[in-house]
């Protein structure tokens, strides 16, 4: 097996942290679902593939590969993920309560460590050796003052968390954690507001900022990482926009060319004569490596036809880098339906497109295994609520697509890591006005899957999944824990 290196009180009112308050939905545009007619933007090339039917469900499995039953392991529960109830929103009086153990991470003595054999670290050229660490649940923040919108990036010596802070205002910082989670120094502020959407090259991170407005204004701002894990600003890029500015951002390391590549929504007014309802065109762009926007490379990648929207997750990235080109997912809201594509994307922002499902969309995010692609995204289902699906693409081929989570209930949020031939997706539940994180490990041949629940036992509170990595030898998965006030936790697994 190859591995690779080491490689809000918060409720509607914050609109952009709620996951019941911010559901990719087309710009204020309803659409029905009954035609299978698809659109294509200018200079794209589609790639025809059937729309896989829905029929395959995940079971659920302990981490031990056993079957029914709940272990209780720390604070994170091992067992049986699906719930079942009626999925809603938090009210903004949702309060919780702390048990006086929130600082501490789980002990690592006692840790071996072990080599495969089959993988080589890239710093000495011997084999990897993987400290075999516990399965815990970290609590690292411990800031009364609400933390949300966590981000993780892998470290050569453990990881970097990246995460909004409220205090008084919001502001987005960073701090460094070890291997297991634990905090090594004092967290630092990258900006003032808000990283909707964060990206790292290693040496600096680019993280997309909306200043809103009527004619909001997008920006790509460009930090140099520290020899202390603190950063230092390097420029600041304006995306060029026209009609109402930026809907959703995101951005994204090219190690080849050594830039970054932005892809976003622009909101522009269906009619001059009615402003305010708008319909969204999707862009892409580049930034240098210093934070410039590169002159001409603004590409129009949908139709200026008012009758589509187009729409990118808000939520986890929806746009990586694949060996040589960028992929993303999105949707093209039409006057009949709702198409949703996996998008391979040239350097400079051509794209190929694959259809992988039909309906409203939710959130969709894609991983990237050396030759194909794992995809998750929300399917709107029942006229009520979004559930989690996961399809495999390879050669623009759509493979069966899995129901991940409990059909039942709103399941959304989703990251997703490409593990050796395997793929992790994270995501939350929300049954009877609760939200609960779980993770799957999934076989994209076979769709066998094994699904853990996070969050801790009867948990009666919100969970939301935000971030999941994976180091070469351990996950990472960072989530929000609870709403007023909301701390940032992480859990390590295998």
């Amino acid at each position: 097996m190859l591995r690779g290196p080491r490689a809000l009180a918060l409720s509607c009112a914050f609109a952009l942290l709620a996951p019941g308050c911010g559901e990719d939905l087309p710009a204020e545009s309803t659409q029905t679902e009954s035609s299978s007619e698809t659109s294509t933007g200018p200079g794209t090339t589609e790639t025809t593939a059937a729309v896989p039917t829905e029929g395959s469900t995940a079971s659920t499995a302990t981490e031990g590969g056993t079957t029914a039953g709940t272990a209780t392991e720390g604070s994170a529960t091992e067992g049986v993920g699906t719930t079942t109830g009626t999925g809603t929103t938090a009210s903004s009086g949702d309060t919780s309560s702390t048990t006086g153990d929130e600082t501490s991470t789980s002990s690592t003595s006692g840790t071996t460590t072990t080599t495969t054999g089959d993988e080589t670290d890239s710093t000495t050229g011997g084999p990897v050796e993987c400290p075999q660490l516990p399965d815990a649940t970290a609590k690292p923040l411990t800031d009364p003052k609400p933390e949300a919108r966590p981000k993780l990036f892998v470290r050569p010596d453990g990881y970097h968390l990246i995460y909004m802070f409220d205090s008084p205002a919001f502001k987005t910082n960073l701090v460094k954690l070890a291997p297991d989670g634990e905090v090594v120094g004092a967290p630092s502020t990258i900006a003032t507001g808000v990283w909707h959407q964060v990206a790292g090259s290693g040496e600096r991170y680019a993280g997309a900022t909306i200043e809103p407005g009527n004619l909001a204004t997008g920006k790509i701002t460009v930090v140099a990482v520290q020899p202390d894990d603190t950063t230092e600003l390097v420029d600041i890029a304006m995306i060029p926009s026209e009609g109402r500015g930026p809907g959703t951002i995101a951005v994204q390391w090219n190690p080849v060319a050594g830039e970054w590549g932005v892809l976003w929504t622009q909101n522009h007014d269906i009619n001059p004569n009615q402003p305010g309802f708008v319909h969204a065109r999707l862009y892409f762009g580049r930034v240098t490596a210093d934070g410039k926007w590169v002159d001409g490379s603004k590409k129009l990648l949908t139709t200026v036809d008012t009758q589509y929207s187009a729409d990118i997750s808000d939520w986890d990235n929806p746009l990586i880098w694949a060996g040589d080109r960028y992929a993303a997912v999105w949707a093209e809201y039409g006057p009949v339906t709702a198409d949703i594509y996996l998008v391979e994307l040239t350097a400079d922002g051509e794209p190929t497109r694959v259809k992988i499902d039909q309906g409203r969309f939710s959130r969709g995010v894609p991983a990237w295994d050396g030759v194909g692609y794992g995809v998750a995204w929300g399917h709107f289902d029942f006229n009520t609520h979004f559930n989690l699906r996961f399809a495999y693409v390879e050669g623009g081929a759509v493979g069966e697509v899995l129901h991940l989570g409990d059909d039942q209930v709103s399941s959304e949020g989703a990251s997703i890591v490409a593990v050796d031939d395997r793929f992790t997706v994270s995501w939350h539940d929300t049954p009877g006005g609760t939200s609960q994180v779980f993770y799957a490990k999934i076989d994209p041949q076979t769709l066998a899957v094994e699904t853990v629940q996070v969050s801790e036992p009867g948990f009666a509170d919100h969970d939301w999944s935000y971030s999941l990595v994976h180091d070469g030898c351990q996950h990472a998965l960072a989530f929000q824990h609870v709403l007023n006030p909301s701390d940032v936790w992480v859990r390590l697994f295998e």
